[in-house]
């Protein structure tokens, strides 16, 4: 029977599976570094310590490299997942995790990712070209890759720098509303815009479904929906209510001047 309280055995699991990984044996290392974690949880029941916790934290993130390579990515990111467990300052870990997320088609986690290690890891020069190469790769694909939920949406229009390009967005989300969602948003906007809070009757009369027309594209002819496919799919498979909330908090990201953009488009409809 093994002896579990060994760790020498452990490191020497961890040797060999490093070479087997080097000789690209992702197999072979894969099962050196499982036996190796097994050993040492077994030891770290008996006896906790912040350095056995740092070993099998590397070991993890050993074996999610492994498994990465063995084209096996949720339980890749499972252990690098881990690995992070057990020693949130290892760098590596994230490496793994942001890999993962990546060959998993989870961009914006990938970005998400880098950025929880900016905060926590020591800043190395590697760390911060990381970091750097994320954001640079999320700006060219946060218009490309499916929008998962109103707070990504929201995170990726506040990226947006052009005016342009916001209020092109909205006009878009806009025109994908049905007539009654426009006339929801409408009231919506009046009451955000006037301050009264709820409207009165007098007032919700003055507005009419049938000036609930589609906003002009004219001054975004440059800006086609296709840029921003992705975007428009996600808000169209959305219910009124979540619609009608994914605007509210877009409007309160908008600039003042942009605010007064819209406002304008607006009163267009009750002209």
């Amino acid at each position: 029977m093994a002896d579990f309280s060994n760790s020498s055995a452990v490191d020497d699991l961890k040797v060999k599976g490093n070479e087997y990984f080097t000789k690209e044996d992702f197999v072979n290392s894969y099962d050196c570094y499982t036996e190796a974690i097994e050993k040492l949880k077994c030891i770290i029941e008996l006896n906790k310590s912040p350095k056995d916790l740092n070993q099998l934290s590397i070991l993890y993130s050993n074996r999610s490299a492994s498994l990465l390579s063995l084209n096996r990515y949720e339980e890749a990111l499972s252990d690098s997942e881990d690995s992070i467990s057990c020693d949130s300052h290892y760098v590596k870990a994230y490496f793994r995790k942001a890999t993962s997320l990546t060959f998993l088609g989870k961009h914006l986690e990938a970005y998400h990712t880098w950025l929880q290690a900016f905060d926590i890891c020591d800043r190395s020069p590697w760390l911060v070209s990381k970091v750097r190469e994320a954001k640079e790769k999320w700006l060219t694909q946060f218009k490309i890759y499916p929008v998962q939920s109103n707070s990504d949406m929201i995170e990726r229009f506040n990226i947006i720098k052009d005016p342009r390009l916001k209020l092109s967005t909205l006009a878009h989300f806009w025109n994908l509303s049905s007539p009654d969602e426009r006339l929801s948003i409408f009231k919506v906007f009046i009451s955000i815009i006037s301050g009264q809070g709820e409207l009165s009757e007098q007032t919700e009369r003055l507005f009419d479904i049938e000036k609930m027309k589609d906003l002009p594209m004219v001054n975004y002819l440059d800006l086609p929906s296709t840029d921003v496919q992705s975007w428009c799919d996600y808000y169209a498979r959305l219910d009124s209510e979540n619609k009608t909330g994914l605007l509210k908090n877009i409007w309160g990201m908008l600039s003042t001047k942009e605010q007064t953009l819209v406002v304008s488009d607006l009163k267009e409809l009750i002209s």
